[in-house]
Parts: C-alpha cells; sequence; structure tokens
C-alpha cells in the first residue's frame, strides 16, 4: 500500500488491484481545514480497509479493478465473472 499527498487531496494505492483518491470536493475549504479533513479521512478509509469494511476485486491483465464500501458480505452482482475477489485480510468466494 502507498498514500500519496497529492496537493488537494490524497490517494491511496492498494498493491496492484485498485486506488481510492480522498477528497473533499470543497473550494470554500481552507489549505488547513482541508489537510485536516484529508487526513481523518485516509485513518477512518484504512481503519475500514484493515476491518475488513472494504470489498475489493480486480481483473487481472485487463486493468479493471474497483472496491465498494462499506462491505456488510454481499458480493455485487455485477462483476465480472473472473475477477479477483477479496477483503484486506483474505480472498473472497463467490458462492451459489
Amino acid at each position: 500500500m502507498q498514500i500519496y499527498d497529492d496537493g488537494d487531496e490524497a490517494t491511496v494505492n492498494i498493491g496492484n488491484v485498485t486506488h481510492h483518491h480522498i477528497n473533499p470536493y470543497d473550494p470554500d475549504m481552507s489549505h488547513i481545514e482541508r489537510a485536516q479533513w484529508v487526513t481523518d479521512e485516509v485513518v477512518e478509509f484504512l481503519q475500514s480497509l484493515f476491518d475488513d469494511r472494504v470489498f475489493l476485486w480486480t481483473q487481472r491483465g485487463i486493468g479493471r479493478s474497483g472496491m465498494q464500501q462499506p462491505y456488510e458480505g454481499a458480493i455485487p452482482d455485477d462483476l465480472p465473472d473472473d475477477a479477483d475477489l477479496f477483503v484486506w485480510s483474505r480472498r473472497v468466494e463467490r458462492t451459489g
């Protein structure tokens, strides 16, 4: 995992799987308010990720990927059949 400070936002790269942009999209925030908001949101996202509340998927070789949060155990129906599915701590297997 890598976290990048992109100035007005942060980008969290999760391996070769996917990435997540964290940006308040509020032009009226001061630099200090924005920095605090982004920091708080990065910490909250990481807590969710490490608690397996972020569902991740990727199609190797194709470059398609994504995530869903909060993850509460249901696998989205619209994912490609050949996608690798997982949360931070483990692979997730399709049932049915």
